[in-house]
């Protein structure tokens, strides 16, 4: 008799094509963790804080429009994946409430690298900000 934590053969296929399909997934977070190695954080001023420039800015737009595509499977917050990511990417904390800073400044209609949301919502990703093969993360 089989334990009631057994799996029959047809959910071992299931999961294990799954898993499977996971893979390239996998394979391209890799690729891009390589890339962050690049990323470093701008310098302080004299007063402690950090200028960002508008190469920054478009940083953040691709990351948040590439995590609020996959973020109906994934789960996670457009904002928060911002902030996992320049804090892999610069060694150094990225607060939720700093990654949420700079997608308001990207939403500011000078720049223009996200378009208007309803507080709370995650949205607003414009065409321009959606990421492609050629300009990925």
């Amino acid at each position: 008799m089989l334990s009631k934590w057994a799996w029959s053969d047809e959910e071992r296929a299931e999961h294990e094509g799954f898993a499977e399909s996971l893979l390239p997934a996998i394979e391209e977070g890799k690729r891009q963790l390589v890339e962050l190695d690049s990323l470093k954080p701008p310098e302080r001023q004299k007063s402690g804080r950090r200028t960002y420039g508008e190469e920054h800015f478009r940083r953040v737009a691709q990351v948040y429009a590439a995590a609020y595509t996959d973020a109906s499977a994934l789960r996670v917050s457009p904002t928060q994946t911002v902030a996992d990511y320049f804090t892999r990417a610069w060694g150094e904390p990225v607060s939720y409430t700093q990654a949420a800073k700079w997608v308001a400044r990207c939403r500011e209609p000078g720049r223009g690298l996200l378009g208007p949301t309803r507080r709370g919502k995650a949205g607003g990703v414009l065409p321009s900000a959606k990421p492609n093969e050629e300009d990925s993360l």
